[in-house]
C-alpha cells in the first residue's frame, strides 16, 4: 500500500517538474529580451528565439562558440574585463555593442548572474536591443548640446503656455534662472503697452497650429528692457498632435542700433546729396546764362566787326577800285605804258576780289539776311554759298518761308547750320548737303545731313571743339542736338521749343 502511495507521489512529482519545466521554457522563449547560458569558459550553452534575433546569428553558429564572437571589435578590451567582474561575482549591467552576421551594428544592454547546475558554474545572460533608444538618447544629447549652446534664447511651455524648459542663452539674456522661471508665464516677459493683447494673439496663432513671429520689446529679472525678434511654434508628435511650444529670441539691440545709424547717415546723406544737387543746378543755370551773355556777346561783336569791315575797309576798296578804273581810263595815250596800265588792271581786279572776300567774311560774321528776312531765307543762302563744291538741296515748310522766331533762337540756329555745313566741307568729303526745317506743335527741328565718310560720334564729342559748341548752343536756348554719323550718313537733328519774337509795345 506504502509503496504504490511512493509510486504515485513521485509520478506527481515528475508531471509537477514537466509542468514547471514547460512554464519556465515559455516565459523565456516569449520573452523579448535575449536569454542566454554559458559556461565557465564563456561559451553559449543556450539561447532563447530573442537572443537569434537580436544578435543576428543562427543556432548552429552561436551555440557551443564564445561570446567574443558576436562583440564588436572595439569593445573587445571592455568585455573581456567585465567578463572577469561576472566571474568573481560582481559587475552591473552594461552597455555593449555586437556585431551581426550580416555586419550590422546593434547595441545592447546586458544583465549577468552566476548560477551552479549539477556542480558547474553557469551565467545566464540577458540582452536587451537598446540600439534606438540608445540612438534616440544620443539625438536627444546631441538636440540639448545645440539648444544650451546657440546664442539665441530658447524656452518651451506646456499646452497651458507654462514655462517647462530654458537654455543657457535665455538664462544669460533675461537674468532668470531655471528654478524661478519654470511654471511661470512667458508673459512676464513682455515690456510692450499692450502686452495682454500681443500675448493673447501669440497664444491664439500658435494654439490654432499657426507661427508667430515678430519683434517685441521684452524685460529682464532688472527691469531692463530691449528689443528682441522672436520666433513662436508648437511643437507636434507624429500625428501632428501639438504637445508643446517653442520659441527663441535674440537681442537686437545693436541691429536697431545699426539701423538706426544707418538711417540718420541715410538722411544726412540725402540731405548732402540734395545741397550739392541744388548747387550744381544753380551752378549750370549760372553758367547757361553766363554762356548765354558770351554768346550774346559774341554776336553783338561779329556785327561790329562785319560792319567795320564792310563800311571801313570795304567802303575804301570800293573806292580805290575806281580810282585806278578812272586813272585807266584817263591815259589818252597808252603808247609805252602798256607795263603800267596792266599793272594797274592787276590791282584792280586784285580789289575787286578782296571786296568780294571782305562781303563774304562779313556774311559769315553776320549775315544781313537773317535780320531782315528771317531763318528760312538766311540758310537757303548757306547753302547755296556751298555751290558748285557741293549740290545742295534745302526744304522747309511753306509755312516757315517768312516765319520769325526768337532771335536769339534764330542766331543760334544758323550757327550751328553754319558749323555744321563747315564741317562737311572741309573734312567730310560730301557730295550733297542737305538742311531740312520742320515745325511739329510747339517744337522748331533743323537738320543737316550728307553723304560724306562719316566720323566717330564717342571720341568727337568728347574732342570736337565745334560740335561741343553747337552742343553748348542748343542747350543755351532750351534745345536738344542728336547727332549720328557712319560712312555715306551724317545727321545733326536740333529741336528746341517754339519762341515767337517778342512785339515791342507802343
Amino acid at each position: 500500500m506504502n509503496r504504490k502511495q511512493d509510486d504515485k507521489q513521485e509520478h506527481t512529482d515528475v508531471e509537477a517538474r514537466h509542468d514547471i519545466r514547460n512554464y519556465l521554457d515559455t516565459v523565456i522563449q516569449t520573452s523579448y529580451d535575449g536569454i542566454a547560458v554559458v559556461d565557465s569558459e564563456g561559451r553559449f550553452e543556450f539561447c532563447n528565439e530573442a537572443f537569434f534575433r537580436i544578435s543576428g546569428w543562427p543556432r548552429e553558429e552561436l551555440l557551443g562558440h564564445n561570446f567574443i564572437k558576436v562583440i564588436a571589435p572595439d569593445f573587445h578590451e571592455f568585455i573581456l574585463e567585465r567578463w572577469k567582474e561576472v566571474q568573481a561575482g560582481k559587475g552591473a549591467p552594461h552597455e555593449v555593442d555586437i556585431i551581426q552576421k550580416d555586419g550590422s551594428r546593434r547595441s545592447m544592454l546586458v544583465s549577468h548572474r552566476h548560477m551552479a547546475i549539477a556542480g558547474q558554474r553557469k551565467y545566464c545572460v540577458v540582452a536587451k536591443d537598446i540600439t534606438e533608444s540608445k540612438q534616440a538618447r544620443e539625438a536627444l544629447r546631441f538636440l540639448g548640446l545645440i539648444t544650451e549652446q546657440v546664442s539665441d534664447a530658447i524656452l518651451t511651455t506646456n499646452l497651458d503656455f507654462e514655462i517647462s524648459y530654458i537654455n543657457r542663452s535665455f538664462e544669460s539674456l533675461f537674468g532668470y534662472s531655471r528654478e524661478e522661471i519654470l511654471g511661470l508665464s512667458p508673459g512676464i516677459l513682455n515690456a510692450e503697452p499692450d502686452a495682454e493683447r500681443i500675448q493673447s494673439d501669440i497664444y491664439k496663432t500658435v494654439s490654432s497650429g499657426g507661427v508667430w513671429r515678430g519683434e517685441l520689446l521684452n524685460r529682464r529679472k532688472d527691469g531692463g528692457t530691449f528689443p528682441c525678434e522672436m520666433t513662436i511654434f508648437p511643437l507636434v508628435d507624429d500625428e501632428g498632435n501639438a504637445f508643446a511650444y517653442a520659441g527663441n529670441q535674440r537681442d537686437i539691440t545693436e541691429r536697431k542700433q545699426i539701423e538706426e545709424a544707418l538711417t540718420r547717415y541715410h538722411a544726412l546723406l540725402e540731405e548732402m546729396v540734395h545741397m550739392r544737387t541744388r548747387e550744381l543746378t544753380e551752378a549750370q543755370v549760372t553758367l547757361r546764362r553766363v554762356h548765354r551773355r558770351l554768346l550774346n556777346a559774341g554776336e553783338a561783336e561779329r556785327r561790329r566787326l562785319a560792319g567795320e569791315l564792310h563800311d571801313s575797309v570795304g567802303q575804301k576798296l570800293v573806292a580805290m577800285s575806281l580810282g585806278i578804273r578812272q586813272t585807266i581810263m584817263g591815259c589818252e595815250d597808252s603808247a609805252g605804258h602798256e607795263a603800267e596800265i596792266q599793272a594797274l588792271q592787276n590791282v584792280g581786279q586784285q580789289c575787286i576780289e578782296t571786296i568780294q572776300e571782305i562781303r563774304d567774311i562779313c556774311y559769315g560774321l553776320y549775315p544781313p539776311m537773317l535780320e531782315l528776312t528771317g531763318l528760312a531765307p538766311a540758310l537757303r543762302q548757306l547753302g547755296r554759298s556751298c555751290e558748285p563744291a557741293v549740290s545742295f538741296h534745302f526744304q522747309c515748310d511753306n509755312s516757315l518761308g517768312k516765319a520769325r522766331f526768337d532771335s536769339e533762337q534764330e542766331i543760334a540756329l544758323f550757327r550751328m547750320a553754319q558749323e555744321a555745313v563747315s564741317n562737311a566741307l572741309k573734312h567730310s568729303r560730301a557730295t550733297n548737303i542737305s538742311i531740312s526745317l520742320e515745325k511739329r506743335a510747339d517744337t522748331l527741328t533743323m537738320a543737316i545731313r550728307d553723304d560724306g565718310v562719316g566720323f566717330d560720334t564717342t571720341s568727337q564729342l568728347g574732342q570736337g571743339l565745334g560740335l561741343r559748341s553747337m552742343a553748348e548752343r542748343a542747350r543755351a536756348v532750351g534745345g536738344t542736338i542728336d547727332i549720328t554719323s557712319h560712312p555715306g550718313r551724317t545727321s545733326i537733328e536740333v529741336t528746341l521749343p517754339v519762341k515767337h519774337p517778342k512785339t515791342p509795345k507802343i
